[in-house]
């Protein structure tokens, strides 16, 4: 589908348009800014340029740096479930392979029920705004701020209803899941309204962070669920700590809610 999208980078529009005029008249007078920006640059300061700017962004923007952290913790306690699916559904309530593998179909319906909530929240909030002309970065953070404690509720519930009725596990993930799901979205439209020119700098950095906890996650998540385990509840105080991480973290979308567009006055990467 990508083939069928127009343009939309500004810069990149004016180079084509520059790169047809030079073509049309000959004259080669006529050259964009970002041509003279990147006129004596080489490959190699190029490719420093496009590892290194991810990490500065990360080290010198608040907001980058929190999102990184809080979509990281919400995709690594996503990971951590692979782990937990087998303790409490095969080690409590005795599944089979095939029902562990039908375990995970609340993940499918809270992914449905996140998606519809997303198209319901970009019509009536995001989408009039921008036709207004008053939309604003921080207006992506609304939904973030009404679905940001479904991630605490739906780990204290897994974590503690394991002993109870297999339903009420696969109920959290349903909730979990569409809290993270719309976190995400909410996080990279945020970030992708607020820092245009380096987008895919701050896509990188995020990138990275998230997908070292989603690969260091699962490995201490047996430990510490074994080590944190009580009797009865295997996953309790392991969910639970994630739950309280994931319940501090929450606070992130209405401090960047307020502060964000002071925070992005600030600086000189943000648009």
């Amino acid at each position: 589908m990508s083939f069928f999208f127009p343009e939309t980078l500004h810069s990149n529009i004016l180079h084509r348009r520059a790169n047809r005029i030079r073509r049309e008249t000959g004259d080669n007078r006529y050259y964009t800014v970002g041509e003279l920006e990147q006129k004596d640059k080489n490959w190699v300061a190029t490719l420093k340029e496009t590892t290194y700017r991810p990490l500065v962004l990360i080290m010198t923007e608040p907001g980058i740096l929190a999102f990184d952290c809080y979509i990281a913790l919400v995709y690594g306690a996503f990971y951590l479930f692979f782990e937990a699916f087998p303790i409490v559904f095969s080690g409590i309530y005795h599944f089979s392979l095939i029902e562990l593998g039908l375990a995970y179909f609340g993940f499918m319906v809270g992914c449905v029920i996140a998606f519809g909530i997303l198209i319901v929240f970009m019509n009536v909030i995001v989408d009039p705004r921008e036709r207004a002309g008053t939309y604003l970065p921080e207006h992506f953070l609304i939904l973030a701020m009404w679905v940001c404690l479904l991630l605490p509720m739906s780990l204290f519930l897994f974590g503690w209803t394991a002993k109870v009725h297999w339903i009420l596990p696969v109920i959290s993930e349903a909730f979990f899941v569409m809290g993270a799901f719309n976190i995400f979205q909410c996080g990279f439209g945020y970030l992708a309204k607020s820092y245009p020119r380096y987008l895919a700098s701050v896509f990188a950095g995020n990138a990275l962070v998230r997908s070292s906890f989603a690969c260091a996650f699962p490995l201490f998540g047996q430990a510490m669920y074994d080590k944190l385990a009580i009797e009865g509840y295997p996953v309790a105080w392991g969910s639970s700590l994630l739950g309280f991480l994931s319940l501090g973290m929450a606070v992130i979308p209405f401090v960047m809610y307020r502060y964000g567009s002071m925070l992005r006055g600030r600086s000189k990467y943000a648009n």
